[in-house]
């Protein structure tokens, strides 16, 4: 579990994906799989889709804004003039 939190403190961006977790804890399937269910339970990790992680806040302090999270929920996502003209102002 130390090496998944040092994973999930020294990432850049605000969602993981399994692919990206199998590069870096290099362990089987099932212990990376043990790994992320106990971060799911934890609360460390938050479940976007089957795949996609988002990480909580002991690791993030600012959560991503919903357009970028969009993206990785269906991508590629619209983001309509309407939505863009009301988040700007």
């Amino acid at each position: 579990m130390k090496k998944l939190d040092h994973i999930l403190h020294n990432w850049p961006a605000h969602v993981i994906r399994d692919v990206d977790l199998m590069t870096e804890l290099k362990t089987s399937t099932a212990g990376r799989h043990r790994l992320v269910n106990r971060a799911l339970k934890s609360g460390d990790l938050v479940r976007l889709k089957r795949g996609c992680y988002l990480i909580a806040k002991p690791y993030k302090k600012e959560l991503p804004d919903t357009f970028s999270l969009a993206h990785y929920i269906y991508g590629p996502s619209y983001i309509s003039l309407e939505s863009a003209l009301s988040f700007h102002g």
